[in-house]
């Protein structure tokens, strides 16, 4: 898929960025959520409704869910599945 247009607009001291009035149509308002996904080379910004397929859940939640599973507590309690192997 390819982008629609192009717009530029500037990150501020804080780091925010504005979204431009060319957006009007995404019918975002103040406070509304949005999502961004960070990749290596690029950003991608979604409204929240935007709705995601089962691999793009599994992938945004991998780096999160990996603070908590990454650990000698849960190596233990998952260890018995290793047994037979």
């Amino acid at each position: 898929m390819h982008p629609k247009e192009s717009i530029m607009t500037t990150i501020n001291s804080k780091g925010q960025i504005t979204i431009p009035t060319a957006l009007e149509e995404l019918h975002l308002n103040d406070q509304d959520e949005i999502i961004v996904l960070v990749y290596d080379e690029h950003i991608e910004i979604y409204p929240i409704s935007f709705e995601y397929d089962n691999s793009d859940c599994i992938r945004l939640s991998e780096k999160s869910l990996a603070k908590i599973w990454d650990s000698p507590e849960e190596d233990k309690a998952w260890a018995y599945l290793q047994e037979n192997k």
